[in-house]
């Protein structure tokens, strides 16, 4: 399949590139391959940012040859980071999904702090952890069979046992990690960690590209595959990168001296991890898994039920007990 559209590719990046109009170019690679008018077109590809391709049919196949390479599109955009590496970068933390751009964008900008926190708070109020347990998580099959266990994480936090909110948080991402990893068939060492959170990263990485930025049609040259390019294209795959390097880098290497790492955390060596803001920034990584498993950028609305009602009471009672501790 590569070899076919380098074939195209290679053509029109030495012969016809910023040499022609888009009727010229049709016209030079059907007389040049012997293409009929149906087999060739040019359509605009991409989601958040949009660039213009040469579409050629061939064995129920679309090749998709971008006009411009990937230094060009980023500079037409003026993108230099994606939001995601901006994050990473100043706070060493993942891009959240489910939060409004704006709220996302304060955070990048405050410092890991008191104020940070509050930004925290208010995100992550607990009408909306009710709304992802009740509405989101409730839908997603391995998160529904870590619902008991993702509520008690949440009361221990309002109840001030921020360490035990933590390490156990901590187990139900990694459960969460393996179970979706048996559920679909996908393999990963089950002796160690890692392997099933990147064995999960990587398998709905390219889900991501191929299904939703791709439409699972297009086939691009190689070049355009490539992780820097395409997070700063798309926020979807931003949002899949950032957190996967959040957990390879931090969350699950083992010499890390991140203060949210699983293996200090759980093996006794790190005494200090216990604090308001490292218990959201936890949460904002089953956020993120909650994305990266589903696949869905949209979070669900939790029914007006009795249970939701009941919940929240729970949790703002909660809360009213730790702020008089």
């Amino acid at each position: 399949m590569q070899n076919s559209i380098n074939r195209y590719y290679l053509y029109y990046t030495h012969a016809l590139k910023d040499k022609h109009t888009h009727e010229e170019l049709t016209s030079k690679l059907k007389e040049k391959f012997g293409l009929s008018s149906e087999c060739i077109s040019i359509k605009q590809l991409g989601r958040h940012r949009h660039f213009d391709s040469i579409i050629i049919s061939g064995n129920d196949i679309l090749f998709a040859i971008p006009l411009e390479s990937k230094d060009e599109i980023l500079e037409r955009y003026n993108v230099k980071l994606s939001l995601g590496e901006s994050l990473f970068e100043t706070h060493q933390w993942i891009l959240p999904p489910f939060v409004a751009k704006k709220d996302v964008l304060k955070l990048a900008l405050t410092p890991i702090g008191q104020e940070a926190l509050e930004l925290f708070e208010k995100i992550y109020s607990t009408e909306v952890i009710v709304r992802q347990i009740k509405g989101t998580y409730i839908k997603i099959p391995e998160f529904k069979s870590y619902i008991h266990l993702i509520i008690e994480a949440i009361e221990s936090y309002y109840l001030a046992h921020i360490a035990s909110s933590i390490t156990l948080l901590l187990t139900v991402i990694e459960g969460i990690s393996r179970e979706f990893c048996d559920n679909n068939l996908i393999k990963y060492n089950k002796s160690g960690s890692t392997s099933a959170f990147q064995s999960v990263m990587k398998n709905q990485k390219l889900l991501w590209r191929n299904k939703v930025l791709f439409k699972d049609k297009y086939t691009l040259p190689a070049d355009y595959y490539d992780d820097l390019f395409l997070r700063r294209v798309d926020e979807g795959m931003d949002l899949l990168i950032t957190y996967e390097n959040y957990g390879l880098e931090y969350l699950y290497k083992s010499n890390s001296k991140h203060p949210l790492n699983r293996h200090t955390i759980l093996h006794g060596t790190n005494k200090s991890f216990f604090i308001d803001i490292n218990f959201y920034r936890l949460y904002s990584c089953l956020e993120a898994l909650a994305f990266a498993v589903s696949l869905n950028p949209f979070y669900y609305g939790a029914e007006e039920s009795g249970e939701a009602l009941e919940l929240l009471m729970r949790f703002e009672k909660l809360r009213h007990i730790k702020s008089v501790l």
